[in-house]
């Protein structure tokens, strides 16, 4: 487990936050509860009332209320899982000021991840699996910054366009410790508006983004002075050196140092 846990009282806050969403949706949803049934190709819907009622038939053209039957029962179940989780947070926070996110999102995607493949189709999770967080964070769509026309053309091997053999390393190097990652998504800070960071790459177990800067100028000084700018902003703004901050240099004789990126990535991710 990497050594870089989210506190406790941060995860409770996340914890509230949707136990009260959660609450707030399950307020307005209809009684009753809702079976599913294969026929053929296609699926039925069953709907009781109450348990001494009989169930009925939904038809395909209602399937709002069909949806809705599925939210509730879904929300019912990850509300159990949600104070569950909660008296564990506490206990724990009695020993400890911080732990691993990874149990409590591991717990709250369970009601979800439990479900067959049908009724998944009916709802919206309110924290999806690993696998599935993974894959909405790699598929988020964001405008590039783009390359002039006469800019070479060097690609990694998930195919995308980097602007030097030292960012195709780095993109190579997390492709092989199945570090997820954006290139050069967009990012305001306080002070200096929007940047793009060269990396920005995803803690699953903490849920949390990670950037990775690399500063392959170091000779410049105009380049040197506006990075000193921009990672005393990422600081302002709450990015830590170490730990949601990476850095990596070259410059002059200088070559991008492989193992120092390797040793910060498996540090901080493993």
């Amino acid at each position: 487990m990497p050594g870089f846990y989210l506190p406790i009282e941060h995860q409770l806050s996340i914890l509230e936050s949707l136990r009260k969403k959660a609450e707030a949706s399950l307020s307005k949803r209809p009684p009753g509860h809702l079976t599913i049934q294969k026929s053929g190709h296609t699926y039925q819907y069953l709907y009781r009332p109450t348990q001494n009622t009989r169930r009925q038939y939904v038809r395909k053209s209602n399937m709002p209320f069909v949806r809705d039957l599925a939210q509730k029962e879904y929300e019912e179940a990850f509300l159990r899982e949600a104070a569950k989780e909660r008296a564990r947070l506490l206990k724990a926070q009695s020993k400890s000021h911080a732990c691993s996110a990874s149990f409590m999102y591991h717990a709250l995607a369970a009601p979800y991840e439990k479900l067959s493949s049908e009724r998944k189709s009916l709802i919206t999770p309110y924290v999806l699996p690993d696998d599935e967080y993974i894959q909405a964070f790699l598929n988020t769509p964001y405008e590039h910054k783009g390359f002039d026309k006469d800019f070479p053309v060097i690609e990694t091997e998930n195919g995308e366009r980097v602007r030097s053999k030292s960012e195709k390393i780095i993109a190579d190097k997390l492709k092989a410790l199945g570090i997820p990652y954006l290139y050069e998504y967009p990012l305001k800070l306080s002070r200096l508006g929007w940047v793009h960071p060269d990396f920005t790459m995803l803690d699953i177990r903490e849920r949390i983004l990670v950037i990775l800067e690399h500063f392959g100028k170091m000779l410049d000084p105009d380049y040197v002075s506006w990075n000193m700018r921009k990672m005393e902003n990422y600081i302002e703004d709450g990015y830590i050196p170490g730990d949601t901050l990476l850095s990596t240099f070259e410059g002059g004789p200088h070559v991008l140092g492989v193992s120092c990126l390797d040793k910060q990535l498996k540090e901080r991710f493993f």
